[in-house]
């Protein structure tokens, strides 16, 4: 090389303000690796990228460069193009066959500028080129411009890397969820599923799958599969929501699985939907389970009707008095814990001493379990009332209670409330007692009563206080009196969606407005039109069964009415 082509006019950031403040406007400087054979212009180049701060590392040619940067890689290479062994041509090419951790940004120095040979140098691999001679200034603004390439590279290549860990976390983490998971793009092409998805349903690698529409392959159960994965994908794309749906799909161990498929949007940079990601819920276990249960509960409860038998519909009292019995029974779940038993007692040829018994009960909690205690509950109380015919009704509650306590079948947060009548059927006496239970009502023409009227007629629920004791009432009824017995379902429907708990008297104000209009509408009429009005104010669908139709109840409890008219034989 002409050393004369070379030589650099004295320049440093001790002498040139310029020089400093470009100097302290770029720090910290990135390692290089000069490549020139000429001993003078190396050495000169040296001291002056020294004095910016530049760490530099120096080689005579192109071949002595690329054993040294095999050792050591570097951002930035600055390379003579005409030197023995090696040029600078070869060594760009050399470089750019490699694999580097980072990029390397390669200044050719030429004496010639010439575009041909520009075009040359640049499609050999360099980033950029130098005419000798040159002043430091360009030299450095050249090196800050690489700088800054490398550093937006770097950035970049960490952001990849970020995105890429971050990638394989949340694959990772799907994959290690047994349940099968999927996601596509908005065009139906599937990204990728996990390890579940691929085991239990799918039975293929995930690399045969990704982007490709299953719907279009030729295989009978993928075309089966995607007609369930794809199902009203369109409509949820088009308004980027979620979406929830049963389905059944034949799986990897030959059988139809019932799998619960959560669906939702997934969105771009700018907001706009990008695919959907599926989850799926094998409920098969689950609703094999429910399915039993449920064989077991309405076996509970086929056992329930028979300890209590069949309400009766008429009942003959004495003197051409009648009872006319009607149930209003809603519950919410199949595991309800309302019942109730209408049964006669002490039956004699003459009719002396008989008496109808009412009761109404409510078990706490909803499960399986309130419908066994349930069962237990009705046959010791009707134990108690077999035994003893004549027995007083609050003594029939304290022997019922007891028998509770000591059966070991409540737990401490097992209760039942309570409210057990007894007519006679020859003087119309009503006596009553409460265990924890809501007051019934009494219409008599244009009145509305409620009993228990005090407090010190209402007993503690069943089953938490071996020794309670239990007052009873008395009322006289007469012909033409009309009583509602009702769970605490009713009262306290408004409760979900209203925030509020209806008093007996709430309920007697509404009663009344019902009367207002005729005093000759039946018990049942009644109870049926204040379980309506009540419904309507809560905001709920309640009704109960009817003529061998089911009933329907969307709020939170059991809803129970019991309706008796007292009637004379016309």
């Amino acid at each position: 090389m002409n050393r004369s082509s070379a030589a650099m006019p004295k320049q440093d950031s001790e002498t040139n303000p310029l020089l400093r403040k470009e100097k302290e406007s770029i720090r910290p400087w990135l390692p290089i690796l000069l490549a020139e054979d000429d001993p003078i212009s190396r050495m000169m180049m040296k001291k002056a990228l020294n004095n910016e701060g530049y760490e530099v590392t120096s080689a005579e040619n192109g071949y002595q460069a690329l054993k040294i940067f095999n050792q050591q890689e570097f951002p930035i290479i600055i390379t003579d193009w005409i030197m023995p062994e090696m040029d600078g041509l070869e060594l760009c090419r050399s470089i750019r066959s490699m694999t580097t951790t980072g990029y390397v940004f390669i200044m050719i120095l030429t004496t010639n500028d010439a575009k041909e040979d520009i075009a040359i140098g640049l499609d050999a691999g360099a980033d950029d080129y130098l005419t000798k001679p040159f002043h430091p200034l360009e030299l450095f603004a050249r090196l800050k411009a690489g700088s800054r390439i490398i550093a937006l590279e770097r950035s970049l290549r960490e952001s990849n890397t970020r995105q890429k860990n971050h990638i394989q976390f949340i694959e990772s983490l799907i994959n290690t969820m047994p349940s099968p998971v999927f996601y596509k793009d908005k065009q139906g092409l599937y990204l990728g599923y996990n390890k579940a998805c691929q085991e239990q349903i799918l039975g293929v690698p995930a690399e045969a799958l990704i982007g490709r529409e299953w719907s279009k392959l030729k295989d009978d159960h993928l075309t089966e599969v995607a007609e369930v994965f794809d199902a009203e994908d369109e409509g949820l794309i088009k308004n980027s929501g979620r979406k929830t749906y049963e389905a059944r799909i034949k799986c990897m161990d030959g059988r139809k699985h019932e799998f619960l498929f959560h669906k939702a949007t997934f969105s771009d940079v700018s907001g706009q939907a990008a695919g959907i990601v599926g989850v799926l819920l094998d409920l098969t276990e689950k609703n094999e389970l429910l399915r039993r249960q449920l064989l077991n509960i309405n076996l509970a409860r086929g056992i329930l009707k028979q300890v209590n038998g069949a309400v009766p519909r008429k009942i003959a009292a004495a003197a051409g008095i009648f009872f006319e019995a009607t149930v209003l029974a809603a519950p919410c779940h199949a595991e309800g814990g309302d019942h109730f038993f209408i049964k006669r007692l002490g039956e004699t040829s003459t009719g002396q001493g008989a008496k109808t018994v009412i009761s109404l009960k409510d078990q706490s909690g909803h499960e399986v379990g309130c419908i066994l205690r349930s069962i237990i509950t009705d046959l010791l109380h009707h134990d108690v009332l077999d035994r003893n015919p004549a027995i007083e009704i609050s003594e029939s509650m304290i022997r019922l209670n007891r028998a509770l306590c000591g059966s070991g079948l409540f737990s401490a947060d097992d209760f039942v409330t309570a409210i057990t009548v007894e007519i006679d059927h020859r003087t119309l006496k009503l006596k009553y007692a409460s265990a924890g239970h809501p007051a019934f009502l009494i219409t008599r023409s244009d009145q509305v009563f409620f009993l228990p009227d005090t407090s010190d007629l209402q007993g503690p629920p069943l089953g938490i206080l071996e020794n309670a004791a239990f007052t009873e009432g008395e009322y006289q009824l007469k012909a033409g009196d009309k009583l509602i017995f009702y769970t605490d379902g009713l009262t306290e429907m408004p409760q979900k969606n209203k925030d509020k708990i209806l008093s007996v008297q709430d309920l007697q104000k509404r009663i009344r407005k019902i009367i207002v209009k005729s005093m000759e509408l039946s018990a049942a009429t009644i109870g049926s039109r204040l379980l309506k009005s009540v419904a309507k104010l809560s905001g709920e669908t309640v009704i109960a069964e009817e003529d061998g139709k089911k009933s329907t109840n969307s709020s939170a409890d059991d809803v129970t009415i019991i309706c008796v008219d007292i009637l004379k034989t016309k």
